[in-house]
């Protein structure tokens, strides 16, 4: 029997939410993704008109640490190499053409942060932090 109508199939939306709800609940958990930037931000507060740091040179900082949750991690000042990699690798970006007298505030996503694995009892996985520095000087 031919016809000129094509079938018709109105789908069941309602059916279809229940089976993704159900997979969803015998599903295993999945983290969340993480919140924040995909990479490096950084934002100029001060522009300094000092000497700038180089790979190898000690640079001293100032600086405050946190979560993007407003949970201090890290604050004081230190002696900062370029090139080391003994800090986190967005700290050590941030400061790649920074002049002394400069303050930044830097946003680094988790991969240049502590990452997936974090920092036990200080840093939760896949945490975005907020760093706050400034150069002080150069040796």
């Amino acid at each position: 029997i031919a016809t000129d109508r094509a079938p018709t199939q109105t789908p069941d939306k309602r059916a279809d939410m229940g089976l993704r709800d159900s997979l969803r609940r015998h599903l295993p958990f999945r983290p969340a993704a993480p919140r924040g930037p995909a990479d490096l931000v950084v934002e100029e507060l001060i522009i300094g008109t000092g000497e700038a740091p180089r790979p190898g040179r000690p640079a001293r900082v100032r600086f405050s640490g946190e979560t993007i949750e407003g949970r201090l991690i890290d604050d004081g000042e230190r002696d900062i190499t370029i090139g080391e990699g003994r800090e986190l690798p967005g700290v050590e970006r941030g400061l790649e053409g920074m002049r002394v007298g400069g303050s930044r505030r830097l946003t680094l996503p988790p991969r240049l942060g502590w990452g997936a694995r974090g920092d036990p009892g200080r840093v939760h996985p896949n945490t975005v932090l907020i760093y706050e520095i400034t150069l002080l000087h150069v040796r």
